[in-house]
């Protein structure tokens, strides 16, 4: 068990590391969390920045994990949600570059993994991607064919994956699915994830997207081909003012979007499409790329 004087625990909330905690984890004197059992939730941020911690042992008592509870955790490599988590919030695992994979308990009713990816416990939406998922797979993931939805920031942190292919199951991509972390690497760990947060250069899109949230490519620097198979152009949501904007901080001089040859004049006329419209091609004129 980690000693208590570490962890800030207020009401059964594990609020973060203790100022000895800090000092310790930035020594290099504690490696490994064990929460105590006494503990029902983590809170926002309660290990952010602990960039030395390589375990954290979450036991049964935990039902809830806020929002980026263990961001910048970048030593970390494995996450273990146990079967009494009900809630997950948005990027526990922000900016956690070296995590490969997150399990979870096969007797959890919410959640789900396979092969390290976390999903709902019927597969059918597809949660998040850990950060260093796909280095060692030739840098593709071909998300299965089960999923309907591809959640909001699902891809967001996932510096090791260059090339992604949505099947024709899914129906609804999240805002920020496949976009930049947004969040900077710190100079001790640059060399890992090399350039820009995000490698993805490739993306294709099956036939049955109905629905795109705001921003889902924003700010990948990378990202030079796209295939969208829908022959209607999907539908985008509305960000205050903004409609779509899926490729906002691309680089559009390089970026080549490829849409069914029928449906090229569709998508040039549709909304937050047609303001891609230079980059618009029919997929018949695809060139030939190896990449």
């Amino acid at each position: 068990m980690t000693d208590p004087k570490f962890l800030k625990i207020e009401n059964g909330i594990l609020i973060g590391l203790t100022d000895d905690g800090r000092k310790a984890e930035k020594a290099e004197e504690i490696s490994e969390i064990v929460i105590p059992n006494e503990v029902e939730k983590i809170g926002i941020y309660a290990f952010a920045d602990c960039m030395k911690l390589m375990k954290i042992v979450i036991p049964d008592s935990i039902t809830t994990i806020e929002d980026f509870a263990f961001a910048d955790c970048m030593s970390l490599e494995e996450l273990f949600i146990p079967k009494s988590v009900k809630y997950l919030g948005h990027r526990i695992c922000s900016n956690c570059i070296n995590l490969r994979s997150i399990k979870v308990d096969e007797d959890n009713p919410v959640y789900s993994d396979l092969k390290g990816v976390l999903f709902s416990k019927d597969l059918s939406r597809l949660i998040y991607c850990p950060g260093a998922f796909g280095k060692d797979k030739n840098n593709t993931y071909l998300i299965p064919k089960v999923v309907k939805e591809v959640w909001r920031y699902a891809f967001t942190d996932s510096y090791g994956l260059k090339k992604i292919i949505v099947p024709d199951s899914v129906v609804f991509i999240g805002e920020y699915a496949f976009s930049d972390s947004f969040r900077t690497c710190p100079k001790d760990f640059e060399h890992e994830i090399g350039g820009y947060n995000n490698q993805l250069y490739n993306l294709i899109l099956g036939n049955s997207i109905k629905r795109i949230e705001y921003g889902i490519c924003h700010n990948c620097k990378n990202l030079s081909l796209v295939t969208i198979k829908v022959l209607e152009p999907p539908e985008f949501t509305r960000y205050f003012n903004a409609i779509g904007e899926p490729f906002k901080g691309c680089n559009l001089e390089s970026l080549k979007i490829y849409v069914p040859s029928g449906s090229l004049d569709a998508y040039k006329k549709a909304e937050g499409w047609k303001e891609y419209t230079d980059n618009i091609f029919a997929e018949n004129k695809k060139e030939d790329n190896k990449k």
